[in-house]
């Protein structure tokens, strides 16, 4: 995996998606063309998933999409993360907090979050 995404797929990974989305948009802000929006994608989906994590469906379910949204087309292994593994899982989750709606969010079983691993 690159060495930009080790410490904020680690804080993720821990469910720590606000420090993780602090993380990756450092490495967002310096970075150029379709590894920017690829970080973009990460710091969007992990503060979606702060904000469903504290109560904030709208807003996390609107972030989330986006995220996954700019994470699609880029190739299953791109920069060494396993990319159609994180969005198939993240792909299940929001559809399982979909299912449950606003109401029903707080009940997401925790082993749905998805968690990001390196190609290969």
């Amino acid at each position: 995996m690159d060495p930009e995404l080790v410490e904020g797929v680690r804080l993720f990974n821990a469910r720590e998606f606000c420090e993780s989305h602090e993380r990756f948009e450092e490495e967002w802000m310096v970075e150029v063309g379709p590894r920017k929006w690829f970080l973009k994608g990460l710091v969007h989906t992990a503060m979606g998933f702060h904000y469903l994590t504290h109560a904030d469906y709208p807003k996390g379910m609107s972030l989330l999409r986006s995220g996954m949204h700019l994470l699609d087309g880029f190739a299953d292994d791109f920069m060494g993360m396993d990319v159609a593994g994180f969005r198939a899982a993240a792909g299940r989750c929001r559809h399982e907090l979909e299912r449950l709606g606003p109401e029903g969010a707080a009940a997401l079983d925790p082993g749905l979050f998805p968690t990001i691993a390196p190609k290969g």
